[in-house]
């Protein structure tokens, strides 16, 4: 099922044993467009510490309005490797909190040498209010999210175009869209004009998930025809 991210603030966890806390953040793969890790804030059992979830420990969920479920308990939470949550997460703390978890390292098999001091992990309040730039002019800034709670996928990300354009509105596009992120600028950089986005699909969160669905993937043939 597709959910915006701001849908999933607060959304309550239960491990194996328990409720393990509600979400407060998440760390995205600026490779991959993946929602790689949750922030969890933990309740009474853990005095409100911020933990990291892998999405690989979650169970598929069919969200709106019931909780998360995690694939692990209040143990295994409890004793993963120390981490600020406030700071970029390295490479080498990955791999020490994916073999505690005893999870896959997702970037194996990619064909770059291991690096750990490597950070492709950004907060996605980090990345909210990052400017939006077509190809050929500034068109609104980055405000949430779409993601698939099947697979932790970034479906599309939703720009507010709306002092931008008299008749501006929010609109989804494809992650695959973007072409740079510029983190000194807090830019977005698109492979799309300012007329192909204005022609995005609007978001419209009551009708998620089947006009999301449904328009994306028009979307994405779209910019293919744009770059043959």
């Amino acid at each position: 099922m597709l959910n915006s991210f701001s849908q999933l603030l607060g959304t309550p966890v239960d491990g194996s044993d328990g409720d393990l806390g509600h979400v407060r953040e998440a760390l995205l793969d600026d490779r991959s467009w993946a929602l790689r890790y949750l922030v969890i804030e933990t309740g009474d059992w853990f005095n409100g510490r911020k933990l990291l979830l892998s999405t690989q420990s979650l169970r598929a969920s069919a969200l709106r309005g019931g909780p998360l479920r995690a694939q692990l308990s209040r143990q295994q939470l409890h004793s993963c490797p120390p981490l600020d949550t406030s700071h970029p997460l390295t490479r080498l703390q990955e791999r020490r909190l994916l073999h505690h978890y005893r999870l896959s390292e997702y970037w194996s098999g990619d064909g770059e040498p291991f690096d750990g001091d490597a950070v492709h992990l950004r907060p996605r309040s980090e990345l909210k209010g990052f400017a939006v730039c077509a190809s050929d002019a500034v068109i609104g800034h980055l405000r949430d999210f779409v993601v698939d709670d099947e697979d932790w996928t970034l479906r599309s990300l939703v720009i507010d175009t709306s002092g931008w354009w008299k008749d501006g509105q929010l609109v989804m596009i494809d992650p695959q869209s973007v072409a740079q992120l510029d983190m000194p600028a807090r830019q977005l950089h698109l492979r799309l004009t300012r007329g192909q986005l204005k022609a995005s699909p609007p978001f419209d969160v009551p009708a998620l998930p089947p006009p999301l669905s449904e328009s994306i993937p028009a979307q994405r043939k779209e910019r293919a025809t744009y770059w043959m």
